[in-house]
């Protein structure tokens, strides 16, 4: 039986702490890989929590929905960034001397290119609208800028 701090106590080390009472290897080896041949859980939890409202906006889209410029380029904000931290991910995979998919890095710089030149076309087409929806008489300035 492994004693705590190796001073010959009766203590039993907790399992996965080496004898100075720190983290063994192992211990850290199973912490890191959730199972082997499984994908990073990051792509996957992601996908199921930003799939949804892809998907929704491209239906609001499709039926012209007030509302859709916003969410639109809110999707698309959440799109870049997740694909800007996805690469940044890679950048340390391969500083690490990680294994990287080269597929996969093209994938995400692809989309995320698309994803920020979507945003600068329609940032650059944004103009003033008039829609009754909108309520201008609630602004103070809105009159004047008519």
């Amino acid at each position: 039986m492994a004693t705590a701090g190796g001073t010959g106590s009766k203590v039993p080390t907790p399992r996965g702490l080496g004898r100075s009472g720190r983290p063994s290897l192992a211990f850290l080896d199973a912490l890191v890989h959730f199972a082997l041949g499984m994908p990073n859980p990051v792509y996957p939890l992601d996908l199921t929590l930003f799939l949804p409202p892809c998907i929704i906006t491209a239906l609001l889209l499709w039926r012209d929905h007030p509302a859709t410029p916003v969410l639109a380029a809110m999707v698309l904000v959440k799109k870049a960034t997740l694909g800007l931290a996805i690469l940044s991910m890679i950048v340390f995979q391969l500083a690490a001397d990680e294994p990287v998919n080269p597929v996969m890095v093209a994938i995400f710089a692809a989309i995320t290119t698309v994803d920020l030149t979507l945003l600068a076309v329609g940032a650059a087409r944004m103009r003033g609208s008039a829609n009754p929806w909108l309520r201008r008489q609630w602004w103070p300035n809105a009159a004047s800028d008519a």
